[in-house]
């Protein structure tokens, strides 16, 4: 394959990457009102089902290959690779508390660039010892296997986990009305339905606060 159609490859795989970017993000919120379970299943299935058009780009596209088809099997390895992104951030986003939500993202943002880092080393390693590129990358896309693997796994354990982390925080948020309301008692008492609900209690969080300001006072 020569230099000009091996670059108009890498930018038609770059273009549907953004279309997965795209789809992951709107099919991921559309997935999510079905179950928290659903979005991370369809983006392991297309990480898994991406290998497939990287494999016909590695060990069939030639530089004899109709453009057309160059074009369609770029694309279609572009677009399953993008639509694990926006929906992975989201799900860490759930299952995170916002006291912790930047550290994990930290560590994710850690593991994306360290494994950028070394893919090339890796592919360079393999293709030293098996003795030719093709070998080498395909082996090298079965990393894409692994990344659909975890998350399908995410399918047994994210509900859970996002549940655990919004009772954890509707916890903090009732503890932290309950103890501004007590402090600022020259507004008024909650009464036990606002004191047993932390959705009111942030109403009457909100409340207290407005008439403090309007009072001139200070939260």
């Amino acid at each position: 394959m020569t230099v000009e159609k091996a670059t108009t490859v890498i930018l038609v795989f770059g273009f549907g990457n953004f279309l997965g970017l795209v789809l992951g993000g709107v099919a991921g919120s559309l997935l999510y009102r079905k179950g928290p379970r659903i979005p991370p299943l369809f983006a392991g299935v297309m990480s898994i089902v991406g290998c497939f058009p990287m494999w016909l780009m590695i060990n069939f596209v030639y530089e004899a290959t109709p453009n057309s088809v160059v074009t369609i099997i770029s694309v279609l390895a572009g677009l399953c690779s993008g639509v694990t992104g926006p929906i992975v951030k989201s799900t860490l986003t759930n299952v995170t508390l916002p006291k912790t939500r930047g550290q994990a993202f930290a560590l994710q943002t850690t593991f994306d660039d360290v494994g950028r880092g070394l893919g090339p080393v890796f592919v360079a390693m393999l293709i030293s010892n098996l003795g030719g590129r093709t070998a080498a990358f395909n082996i090298a896309v079965f990393g894409w296997i692994l990344c659909g693997a975890f998350n399908l796994l995410l399918f047994f354990t994210v509900e859970r986990d996002e549940a655990a982390v919004q009772s954890r925080f509707a916890e903090s948020l009732h503890r932290t009305c309950t103890t501004d309301i007590v402090r600022q008692s020259s507004a008024g008492t909650p009464n036990e339905q606002e004191d047993s609900d932390p959705l009111l209690c942030a109403k009457r969080r909100r409340h207290v606060s407005e008439s403090l300001q309007t009072k001139g006072g200070v939260i």
